[in-house]
Protein backbone atom coordinates (compact mmCIF):
# COMPACT_ATOMS: atom_id res chain seq x y z
CA UNK A 1 0.00 0.00 0.00
CA UNK A 2 1.20 3.79 -0.87
CA UNK A 3 1.04 6.22 1.82
CA UNK A 4 -0.03 9.41 0.02
CA UNK A 5 -0.29 11.36 3.46
CA UNK A 6 3.19 10.29 4.29
CA UNK A 7 4.19 11.05 0.52
CA UNK A 8 2.76 14.48 0.34
CA UNK A 9 4.59 14.96 3.94
CA UNK A 10 7.78 14.07 2.74
CA UNK A 11 7.89 16.13 -0.20
CA UNK A 12 6.48 19.05 2.12
CA UNK A 13 9.54 18.76 4.42
CA UNK A 14 12.26 18.05 1.77
CA UNK A 15 10.91 20.91 -0.73
CA UNK A 16 13.98 22.92 -0.74
CA UNK A 17 16.13 19.85 -1.68
CA UNK A 18 13.16 19.23 -4.41
CA UNK A 19 12.99 22.39 -5.16
CA UNK A 20 16.95 22.85 -5.78
CA UNK A 21 17.33 19.15 -7.42
CA UNK A 22 14.73 20.60 -9.98
CA UNK A 23 16.39 23.76 -10.59
CA UNK A 24 19.93 22.41 -10.31
CA UNK A 25 18.35 19.93 -13.65
CA UNK A 26 16.83 22.49 -15.31
CA UNK A 27 19.59 24.72 -15.69
CA UNK A 28 22.00 21.77 -16.91
CA UNK A 29 19.31 20.90 -19.78
CA UNK A 30 19.29 24.51 -20.65
CA UNK A 31 22.68 24.96 -20.71
CA UNK A 32 22.88 21.70 -22.90
CA UNK A 33 19.88 22.53 -24.90
CA UNK A 34 21.18 26.06 -25.64
CA UNK A 35 25.02 24.30 -26.52
CA UNK A 36 23.52 22.37 -29.33
CA UNK A 37 23.41 23.59 -32.97
CA UNK A 38 20.57 24.19 -34.59
CA UNK A 39 19.19 21.55 -36.79
CA UNK A 40 17.08 23.05 -39.81
CA UNK A 41 14.75 21.09 -42.21
CA UNK A 42 13.95 21.33 -45.98
CA UNK A 43 11.26 18.68 -47.92
CA UNK A 44 9.58 18.17 -51.34
CA UNK A 45 7.43 15.91 -52.28
CA UNK A 46 6.69 14.10 -55.99
CA UNK A 47 4.32 11.67 -57.00
CA UNK A 48 5.36 8.01 -58.37
CA UNK A 49 3.04 7.77 -60.72
CA UNK A 50 1.01 4.30 -61.08
CA UNK A 51 1.73 2.69 -64.61
CA UNK A 52 -1.06 3.51 -66.77
CA UNK A 53 -3.82 1.43 -67.90
CA UNK A 54 -3.32 2.20 -71.60
CA UNK A 55 -3.13 0.08 -74.83
CA UNK A 56 0.21 -0.68 -76.50
CA UNK A 57 0.93 0.45 -79.65
CA UNK A 58 1.32 -2.85 -80.83
CA UNK A 59 -2.59 -3.10 -79.85
CA UNK A 60 -3.65 -0.34 -81.77
CA UNK A 61 -1.40 -1.50 -84.73
CA UNK A 62 -3.03 -5.00 -84.74
CA UNK A 63 -0.42 -6.53 -83.33
CA UNK A 64 -0.11 -10.16 -82.19
CA UNK A 65 0.66 -11.39 -78.99
CA UNK A 66 4.71 -12.27 -79.63
CA UNK A 67 4.85 -8.62 -79.93
CA UNK A 68 3.15 -7.54 -76.54
CA UNK A 69 4.70 -10.33 -74.44
CA UNK A 70 7.99 -9.07 -76.17
CA UNK A 71 7.38 -5.62 -75.10
CA UNK A 72 6.16 -6.77 -71.57
CA UNK A 73 9.17 -8.47 -70.69
CA UNK A 74 11.46 -5.72 -71.43
CA UNK A 75 9.16 -4.15 -68.35
CA UNK A 76 9.82 -0.72 -69.76
CA UNK A 77 6.43 0.11 -70.36
CA UNK A 78 4.31 -0.62 -67.16
CA UNK A 79 6.72 -2.33 -64.83
CA UNK A 80 5.63 -4.18 -62.45
CA UNK A 81 7.43 -3.41 -59.21
CA UNK A 82 5.77 -2.13 -56.37
CA UNK A 83 5.66 1.52 -54.53
CA UNK A 84 7.99 -0.02 -51.34
CA UNK A 85 10.31 -1.11 -53.99
CA UNK A 86 10.74 2.20 -55.76
CA UNK A 87 11.63 3.73 -52.48
CA UNK A 88 14.30 1.23 -51.46
CA UNK A 89 15.74 1.60 -54.92
CA UNK A 90 15.81 5.48 -54.07
CA UNK A 91 17.71 5.42 -50.36
CA UNK A 92 20.37 3.28 -52.06
CA UNK A 93 23.63 4.61 -52.44
CA UNK A 94 23.58 4.11 -56.28
CA UNK A 95 20.94 6.76 -56.50
CA UNK A 96 22.32 8.64 -52.93
CA UNK A 97 26.34 8.68 -52.94
CA UNK A 98 26.93 11.59 -55.22
CA UNK A 99 24.24 13.57 -52.59
CA UNK A 100 26.48 12.57 -49.83
CA UNK A 101 29.87 12.71 -51.48
CA UNK A 102 28.22 16.56 -51.56
CA UNK A 103 27.52 16.92 -48.24
CA UNK A 104 30.72 15.81 -47.14
CA UNK A 105 32.32 17.97 -49.26
CA UNK A 106 31.05 20.99 -48.11
CA UNK A 107 31.40 20.24 -44.38
CA UNK A 108 35.11 20.11 -44.77
CA UNK A 109 35.42 23.34 -46.60
CA UNK A 110 34.43 24.92 -43.06
CA UNK A 111 35.89 22.06 -41.31
CA UNK A 112 38.98 20.59 -42.69
CA UNK A 113 39.55 17.79 -39.87
CA UNK A 114 35.89 16.91 -40.40
CA UNK A 115 35.20 13.10 -40.43
CA UNK A 116 32.90 11.59 -42.19
CA UNK A 117 30.26 9.43 -41.25
CA UNK A 118 29.39 6.54 -43.13
CA UNK A 119 26.89 6.86 -45.53
CA UNK A 120 24.19 4.66 -43.59
CA UNK A 121 24.17 6.53 -40.52
CA UNK A 122 24.08 9.78 -42.86
CA UNK A 123 21.21 8.16 -44.96
CA UNK A 124 19.41 7.29 -41.72
CA UNK A 125 19.42 10.52 -39.36
CA UNK A 126 19.94 13.28 -41.81
CA UNK A 127 17.45 12.30 -44.68
CA UNK A 128 13.81 11.23 -44.34
CA UNK A 129 12.26 9.17 -47.34
CA UNK A 130 8.69 8.25 -47.29
CA UNK A 131 5.60 7.34 -48.89
CA UNK A 132 2.68 8.78 -47.57
CA UNK A 133 -0.18 6.10 -46.60
CA UNK A 134 -2.51 4.90 -49.07
CA UNK A 135 -0.85 7.59 -51.72
CA UNK A 136 1.87 7.67 -54.46
CA UNK A 137 3.02 10.89 -52.98
CA UNK A 138 6.28 10.56 -52.08
CA UNK A 139 7.84 13.35 -49.38
CA UNK A 140 11.61 13.94 -49.11
CA UNK A 141 13.17 15.55 -45.83
CA UNK A 142 16.85 16.68 -45.42
CA UNK A 143 18.03 17.68 -42.15
CA UNK A 144 21.16 20.01 -41.06
CA UNK A 145 23.10 22.07 -39.09
CA UNK A 146 24.67 24.23 -41.80
CA UNK A 147 21.37 25.78 -42.94
CA UNK A 148 22.80 26.92 -46.35
CA UNK A 149 23.31 23.33 -47.63
CA UNK A 150 19.70 22.04 -47.07
CA UNK A 151 18.06 23.76 -50.42
CA UNK A 152 21.34 22.07 -53.03
CA UNK A 153 20.86 19.34 -51.10
CA UNK A 154 17.38 19.10 -52.18
CA UNK A 155 17.40 20.22 -56.12
CA UNK A 156 20.25 17.59 -55.96
CA UNK A 157 17.99 14.52 -54.71
CA UNK A 158 14.99 15.86 -56.88
CA UNK A 159 17.24 15.93 -60.06
CA UNK A 160 19.22 12.58 -59.23
CA UNK A 161 15.83 11.01 -58.58
CA UNK A 162 14.17 12.35 -61.89
CA UNK A 163 17.31 11.20 -63.45
CA UNK A 164 17.22 7.93 -62.27
CA UNK A 165 13.94 7.11 -63.72
CA UNK A 166 14.46 8.09 -67.12
CA UNK A 167 18.32 6.48 -67.12
CA UNK A 168 17.25 3.48 -66.52
CA UNK A 169 14.49 2.61 -68.82
CA UNK A 170 16.72 4.73 -71.31
CA UNK A 171 19.63 1.86 -70.90
CA UNK A 172 16.98 -0.54 -71.02
CA UNK A 173 15.45 0.54 -74.30
CA UNK A 174 18.80 1.76 -76.19
CA UNK A 175 20.28 -1.41 -74.73
CA UNK A 176 16.76 -3.65 -76.41
CA UNK A 177 17.68 -1.60 -79.51
CA UNK A 178 21.52 -2.53 -80.07
CA UNK A 179 19.88 -6.06 -79.57
CA UNK A 180 17.25 -6.17 -82.15
CA UNK A 181 19.40 -4.06 -84.65
CA UNK A 182 21.95 -6.91 -84.17
CA UNK A 183 19.70 -9.83 -85.10
CA UNK A 184 18.38 -8.11 -87.77
CA UNK A 185 21.46 -7.65 -89.47
CA UNK A 186 21.82 -11.46 -88.67
CA UNK A 187 18.76 -12.60 -89.64
CA UNK A 188 19.12 -10.64 -93.15
CA UNK A 189 21.86 -11.77 -94.20
CA UNK A 190 20.69 -15.43 -92.97
CA UNK A 191 17.26 -14.81 -94.52
CA UNK A 192 18.64 -14.27 -97.71
CA UNK A 193 21.28 -16.92 -98.14
CA UNK A 194 19.31 -19.80 -97.25
CA UNK A 195 16.09 -18.23 -99.98
CA UNK A 196 18.83 -18.43 -102.28
CA UNK A 197 20.00 -22.16 -101.51
CA UNK A 198 16.32 -23.11 -102.21
CA UNK A 199 15.80 -21.26 -105.48
CA UNK A 200 19.06 -22.84 -106.46
CA UNK A 201 18.43 -26.34 -105.52
CA UNK A 202 15.03 -26.00 -107.20
CA UNK A 203 17.00 -24.48 -110.09
CA UNK A 204 19.46 -27.12 -110.20
CA UNK A 205 16.78 -30.29 -109.71
CA UNK A 206 14.84 -28.37 -112.20
CA UNK A 207 11.97 -28.40 -109.58
CA UNK A 208 8.65 -26.34 -111.67
CA UNK A 209 6.61 -25.83 -108.55
CA UNK A 210 2.60 -25.52 -109.02
CA UNK A 211 0.89 -22.63 -107.14
CA UNK A 212 -1.68 -24.36 -105.24
CA UNK A 213 -4.62 -21.99 -105.50
CA UNK A 214 -4.54 -21.83 -109.78
CA UNK A 215 -2.55 -24.63 -110.68
CA UNK A 216 -0.19 -22.68 -113.01
CA UNK A 217 3.66 -22.45 -113.09
CA UNK A 218 5.35 -21.18 -109.94
CA UNK A 219 8.45 -20.04 -108.34
CA UNK A 220 9.81 -21.01 -104.81
CA UNK A 221 9.28 -17.23 -103.72
CA UNK A 222 7.07 -18.55 -100.55
CA UNK A 223 9.77 -17.63 -98.04
CA UNK A 224 9.10 -13.97 -98.12
CA UNK A 225 5.74 -14.65 -96.42
CA UNK A 226 5.74 -13.55 -92.85
CA UNK A 227 3.32 -16.68 -92.19
CA UNK A 228 4.64 -19.55 -90.91
CA UNK A 229 1.35 -21.22 -90.61
CA UNK A 230 1.19 -20.39 -94.05
CA UNK A 231 4.53 -22.08 -94.91
CA UNK A 232 3.63 -24.85 -93.07
CA UNK A 233 0.32 -25.87 -95.12
CA UNK A 234 2.56 -24.64 -98.03
CA UNK A 235 4.37 -27.66 -97.28
CA UNK A 236 2.22 -30.08 -96.18
CA UNK A 237 0.29 -29.50 -99.49
CA UNK A 238 3.41 -29.86 -101.75
CA UNK A 239 3.02 -33.51 -102.26
CA UNK A 240 4.55 -34.21 -105.57
CA UNK A 241 3.19 -37.56 -106.19
CA UNK A 242 -0.12 -36.32 -105.50
CA UNK A 243 0.53 -33.87 -108.27
CA UNK A 244 2.20 -36.38 -110.32
CA UNK A 245 -1.41 -38.13 -110.30
CA UNK A 246 -3.57 -35.23 -110.94
CA UNK A 247 -1.36 -34.68 -114.15
CA UNK A 248 -1.95 -38.39 -114.97
CA UNK A 249 -5.67 -38.12 -115.12
CA UNK A 250 -5.61 -34.63 -116.91
CA UNK A 251 -3.40 -36.50 -119.55
CA UNK A 252 -6.39 -39.30 -119.39
CA UNK A 253 -9.33 -37.16 -120.08
CA UNK A 254 -7.41 -35.34 -123.14
CA UNK A 255 -7.13 -38.52 -124.68
CA UNK A 256 -10.35 -39.79 -123.72
CA UNK A 257 -11.21 -36.04 -126.02
CA UNK A 258 -9.55 -36.54 -128.82
CA UNK A 259 -10.88 -40.39 -128.90
CA UNK A 260 -14.50 -38.83 -129.22
CA UNK A 261 -13.36 -36.12 -132.02
CA UNK A 262 -11.96 -38.94 -134.06
CA UNK A 263 -15.23 -40.88 -133.61
CA UNK A 264 -17.84 -37.82 -134.82
CA UNK A 265 -19.49 -38.19 -138.00
CA UNK A 266 -20.02 -34.84 -139.88
CA UNK A 267 -22.71 -33.79 -137.21
CA UNK A 268 -21.84 -29.99 -137.22
CA UNK A 269 -23.42 -28.89 -133.41
CA UNK A 270 -21.24 -31.78 -131.73
CA UNK A 271 -18.04 -30.45 -133.69
CA UNK A 272 -18.97 -26.67 -132.93
CA UNK A 273 -19.90 -27.50 -129.27
CA UNK A 274 -16.16 -29.55 -128.26
CA UNK A 275 -14.22 -26.66 -130.77
CA UNK A 276 -16.00 -23.92 -128.60
CA UNK A 277 -14.36 -25.13 -125.07
CA UNK A 278 -11.05 -25.72 -126.69
CA UNK A 279 -8.46 -22.98 -126.29
CA UNK A 280 -5.68 -22.01 -129.60
CA UNK A 281 -7.97 -22.67 -132.45
CA UNK A 282 -8.59 -20.05 -135.55
CA UNK A 283 -11.78 -18.19 -135.11
CA UNK A 284 -11.85 -17.65 -138.30
CA UNK A 285 -12.97 -21.47 -138.86
CA UNK A 286 -15.68 -21.29 -136.75
CA UNK A 287 -17.00 -18.14 -137.59
CA UNK A 288 -16.60 -19.32 -141.49
CA UNK A 289 -18.86 -22.84 -140.42
CA UNK A 290 -21.38 -20.02 -138.75
CA UNK A 291 -21.87 -17.97 -142.18
CA UNK A 292 -22.16 -21.30 -144.45
CA UNK A 293 -25.03 -22.79 -141.70
CA UNK A 294 -26.44 -19.05 -142.62
CA UNK A 295 -26.20 -19.57 -146.27
CA UNK A 296 -27.76 -22.93 -145.78
CA UNK A 297 -30.71 -22.36 -144.32
CA UNK A 298 -31.19 -19.19 -146.76
CA UNK A 299 -30.82 -21.89 -149.61
CA UNK A 300 -32.70 -24.37 -147.97
CA UNK A 301 -36.00 -21.79 -147.97
CA UNK A 302 -35.61 -21.22 -151.85
CA UNK A 303 -33.93 -24.58 -153.26
CA UNK A 304 -34.29 -28.11 -153.23
CA UNK A 305 -31.40 -30.59 -151.56
CA UNK A 306 -30.00 -31.03 -155.59
CA UNK A 307 -29.76 -27.71 -156.51
CA UNK A 308 -26.04 -26.70 -157.58
CA UNK A 309 -26.07 -23.91 -154.48
CA UNK A 310 -26.23 -26.21 -151.73
CA UNK A 311 -24.52 -28.73 -152.89
CA UNK A 312 -21.74 -25.85 -152.82
CA UNK A 313 -22.23 -24.86 -149.60
CA UNK A 314 -22.25 -28.72 -147.80
CA UNK A 315 -19.55 -29.11 -150.02
CA UNK A 316 -17.16 -26.34 -148.13
CA UNK A 317 -19.14 -26.93 -144.83
CA UNK A 318 -17.68 -30.98 -145.03
CA UNK A 319 -13.92 -29.38 -145.57
CA UNK A 320 -14.11 -26.77 -142.71
CA UNK A 321 -15.41 -29.34 -140.31
CA UNK A 322 -12.20 -31.91 -141.51
CA UNK A 323 -10.27 -28.75 -140.65
CA UNK A 324 -11.90 -28.02 -137.50
CA UNK A 325 -12.03 -31.44 -136.28
CA UNK A 326 -7.71 -31.66 -137.21
CA UNK A 327 -7.51 -28.76 -135.30
CA UNK A 328 -9.14 -29.72 -132.67
CA UNK A 329 -7.06 -32.92 -132.19
CA UNK A 330 -3.84 -30.94 -133.30
CA UNK A 331 -4.64 -28.47 -130.16
CA UNK A 332 -5.86 -31.70 -127.42
CA UNK A 333 -2.36 -33.18 -128.80
CA UNK A 334 -0.49 -29.74 -127.55
CA UNK A 335 -2.00 -29.57 -124.58
CA UNK A 336 -1.19 -33.25 -123.92
CA UNK A 337 2.64 -32.65 -124.24
CA UNK A 338 2.41 -29.35 -121.72
CA UNK A 339 0.26 -31.52 -118.67
CA UNK A 340 2.92 -34.71 -119.47
CA UNK A 341 5.91 -32.00 -118.96
CA UNK A 342 4.44 -31.04 -115.81
CA UNK A 343 3.95 -34.54 -114.81
CA UNK A 344 7.53 -35.25 -115.46
CA UNK A 345 8.97 -32.19 -113.88
CA UNK A 346 7.26 -33.52 -110.38
CA UNK A 347 8.89 -36.76 -110.98
CA UNK A 348 12.03 -36.79 -108.27
CA UNK A 349 13.46 -38.90 -105.75
CA UNK A 350 11.91 -38.67 -102.69
CA UNK A 351 15.50 -37.96 -100.86
CA UNK A 352 15.19 -34.64 -103.33
CA UNK A 353 11.79 -33.66 -102.56
CA UNK A 354 12.68 -34.12 -98.48
CA UNK A 355 15.93 -32.03 -99.17
CA UNK A 356 13.39 -29.34 -101.20
CA UNK A 357 10.89 -29.02 -98.21
CA UNK A 358 13.61 -28.61 -95.35
CA UNK A 359 15.02 -25.66 -97.41
CA UNK A 360 11.80 -23.66 -97.67
CA UNK A 361 11.38 -24.22 -94.54
CA UNK A 362 14.28 -22.98 -93.73
CA UNK A 363 13.75 -20.28 -95.86
CA UNK A 364 10.31 -19.38 -94.52
CA UNK A 365 11.69 -19.54 -91.26
CA UNK A 366 13.87 -17.22 -91.25
CA UNK A 367 12.22 -14.47 -92.77
CA UNK A 368 9.46 -15.23 -90.49
CA UNK A 369 12.11 -14.44 -87.52
CA UNK A 370 13.67 -11.32 -89.74
CA UNK A 371 9.63 -9.89 -89.82
CA UNK A 372 9.08 -10.25 -86.55
CA UNK A 373 12.70 -8.58 -85.16
CA UNK A 374 11.62 -5.47 -87.77
CA UNK A 375 8.18 -5.15 -85.65
CA UNK A 376 9.55 -5.20 -82.37
CA UNK A 377 12.04 -2.84 -83.13
CA UNK A 378 9.35 -0.59 -85.08
CA UNK A 379 7.06 -1.09 -81.74
CA UNK A 380 9.68 -0.05 -79.42
CA UNK A 381 10.33 2.85 -81.44
CA UNK A 382 7.10 3.74 -81.00
CA UNK A 383 6.41 3.22 -77.47
CA UNK A 384 9.55 5.08 -76.82
CA UNK A 385 8.22 8.71 -78.40
CA UNK A 386 5.00 7.91 -76.07
CA UNK A 387 7.49 7.12 -72.96
CA UNK A 388 6.73 9.01 -69.95
CA UNK A 389 8.59 10.48 -67.25
CA UNK A 390 6.58 8.87 -64.01
CA UNK A 391 8.37 11.25 -61.83
CA UNK A 392 6.79 14.32 -61.47
CA UNK A 393 7.66 16.88 -58.51
CA UNK A 394 4.95 18.55 -56.83
CA UNK A 395 6.16 20.78 -54.55
CA UNK A 396 9.71 22.83 -54.83
CA UNK A 397 12.24 22.24 -52.26
CA UNK A 398 11.42 24.82 -49.41
CA UNK A 399 13.16 25.22 -46.16
CA UNK A 400 11.28 25.88 -43.13
CA UNK A 401 11.56 29.16 -41.08
CA UNK A 402 12.58 27.79 -37.85
CA UNK A 403 14.71 25.50 -36.78
CA UNK A 404 13.37 21.92 -35.62
CA UNK A 405 15.70 21.07 -33.50
CA UNK A 406 17.18 21.41 -30.96
CA UNK A 407 13.75 22.14 -28.65
CA UNK A 408 14.85 24.13 -26.30
CA UNK A 409 11.65 24.73 -24.29
CA UNK A 410 11.34 20.47 -24.07
CA UNK A 411 14.31 20.02 -23.22
CA UNK A 412 14.34 22.47 -20.01
CA UNK A 413 10.96 20.94 -19.21
CA UNK A 414 12.33 17.62 -19.39
CA UNK A 415 15.57 18.55 -16.87
CA UNK A 416 12.83 20.21 -15.05
CA UNK A 417 10.78 17.26 -14.48
CA UNK A 418 14.48 15.18 -13.87
CA UNK A 419 15.27 17.49 -10.95
CA UNK A 420 12.09 16.68 -9.38
CA UNK A 421 12.05 13.53 -9.13
CA UNK A 422 15.81 12.92 -8.70
CA UNK A 423 14.82 15.46 -5.63
CA UNK A 424 11.76 13.26 -4.33
CA UNK A 425 14.04 10.00 -4.65
CA UNK A 426 16.77 11.96 -2.88
CA UNK A 427 14.92 13.02 -0.29
CA UNK A 428 13.59 9.50 0.41
CA UNK A 429 16.82 7.78 0.22
CA UNK A 430 17.89 10.30 3.26
CA UNK A 431 14.61 9.72 5.08
CA UNK A 432 15.24 5.95 5.22
CA UNK A 433 19.10 6.47 6.65
CA UNK A 434 17.25 8.85 9.03
CA UNK A 435 15.12 6.21 10.44
CA UNK A 436 18.04 3.45 10.21
CA UNK A 437 20.43 5.19 11.87
CA UNK A 438 18.02 5.97 14.94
Amino acid sequence: EIDIKGFLSLCLEQKFTIALSSIIFFVIFCIYGLLQKKVWEGKFAIVVEQPEKRPLVADLLGGNNSNQYFLNSLGLFGGTSSLDTEVEILKSPSVLLPIYDYVINERRKTNKDYIAIPFEKWEKNNLKIELKPRTSVLDIAYRDTNKEIILPVLSKVSIAYQMYSGKRVKRKIVLTKEYLSSQISKYKLQSGESLKKAQEFALDEDLTLFELNTGDYGDISYGKTNNENKANTFLSNLNFEQIRINQLVKIKNIDKQIEQIKALDDDYEQVQFIANNLTGLVPSIINDLNIIETKLIEARSKYTEKDRTIKRLLDKRQILLKLLKERSIANLNALRIIEKAKMESVSRPKNIILKYKELVRTASRDEGTLIALENQLRILNLEEAKYKDPWELITKPTLKKSAVAPRRKLIGMIGFILGIFSGIIFSVIKKDRLILDK
